[in-house]
């Protein structure tokens, strides 16, 4: 009844508030953010290490194991477990709700840390990754391009030019490229030439990660400064890769020329993807932890167009799947919902 009656006596005062709720719940509807989730974060850590010719037991017995050891030693773990497959070991850790996945984070990779000298030597640098749902994908960008077009460049364009375009944009926090083929220099060996000069794949392999590198080279002091020196051995072409010295023998030099073949080509194929017919790959855009998704979708389909614009010929750049539409047609439907039932207080208030 007091409500009631201070309204009736009051109407300007009655309106005043009104009108402050309705202009402080427009400045929040706008300035709220809009995503699938709510901004969570589950304390889980994983530890990613690539152990490249390796069958899944040797990745086991090898990697997996060593690292469960020292990450055991963390507290406040619940569940540790670790998939080994061929070339790729995971551990993940899960741990109690309680923990900070920041400190978490650091304490596991402390303990990869200090377990790496017990790992094998040809192992990859184990990536140390926390599981964050709001740094997740949200959009796919596809680049197709004619058929028969090098695959080479299609994959140049999406690296240097689409991924470098999409980084810059506001809230994007990362874009992984799937489906494109680097550049790689295939080397060939010649199992005869090879046996003619007593030399084995493992003498090759050496010799180029040996003799393809860039070292310091210490300084030179000169009146009033000191230079420093670096020795240029990364090679320029492919003839200077077929020059590169495997052994010498007896005065006379081996060279990698002699005993394989090099050629300039792309990466093996492991998959492929097709658009409308048309190969293509991916660029998929991950946006930044707690940033509103349907803002950062609209900035990156506004980019498109200029980016399209700056592709080879006969090159098309179109986004194929983007989950910020879900979330516009859950919020539309939201508000529908609202508008109906104030709409149908509005009434019934009237009618009593």
């Amino acid at each position: 009844m007091i409500l009631s009656d201070t309204s009736i006596k009051r109407p300007v005062t009655t309106v005043m508030v009104i009108l402050a709720l309705v202009v402080l719940g427009a400045i929040s509807y706008v300035r709220l953010g809009v995503d699938m989730f709510p901004d969570i974060a589950f304390p889980i850590v994983t530890v990613t290490t690539i152990y490249r010719g390796a069958d899944p037991v040797s990745v086991e017995e090898k990697v997996s194991r060593k690292i469960e050891e020292a990450v055991n030693q963390v507290s406040g773990i619940r569940i540790l477990k670790s998939v080994s497959i061929e070339n790729v070991s995971q551990v993940i850790v899960v741990f109690e709700l309680e923990k900070d996945v920041d400190v978490a984070a650091q304490e596991v990779r402390d303990k990869v840390g200090a377990a790496s000298r017990s790992l094998p030597a040809d192992i990859e640098q184990p990536q140390i990754e926390k599981v964050d749902l709001g740094a997740a994908p949200i959009m796919t960008v596809a680049v197709s391009g004619p058929q028969g077009m090098d695959q080479g460049e299609l994959g140049r364009f999406a690296d240097e030019h689409l991924r470098e375009q999409l980084r810059q944009i506001q809230g994007v926090g990362g874009v992984d490229l799937i489906g494109f083929r680097d550049r790689a220099i295939w080397v060939y060996l010649d199992p005869s030439a090879l046996k003619r000069h007593h030399l084995t794949a493992s003498d090759v392999v050496q010799a180029l990660a040996y003799q393809n590198l860039e070292v310091p080279a210490g300084t030179v002091e000169v009146p009033g400064r000191e230079i420093a020196i670096k020795t240029k051995g990364y090679v320029g072409s492919l003839e200077e890769l077929g020059r590169i010295s495997i052994m010498s023998v007896g005065g006379a030099t081996v060279r990698l020329g002699d005993v394989a073949r090099v050629a300039d080509g792309l990466e093996k194929e492991v998959s492929r993807s097709w658009v409308n017919g048309k190969p293509a790959g991916a660029a998929v855009v991950r946006k930044q932890s707690g940033t509103n998704t349907v803002e950062m979708a609209r900035k990156v389909k506004a980019a498109i167009p200029a980016i399209a614009s700056a592709a080879p010929a006969g090159v098309l750049v179109e986004v194929v799947a983007d989950s910020s539409v879900f979330i516009e047609e859950s919020v539309r439907d939201s508000m529908k919902d609202l508008l109906i039932g104030a709409i149908l207080a509005i009434v019934v208030i009237a009618l009593f």
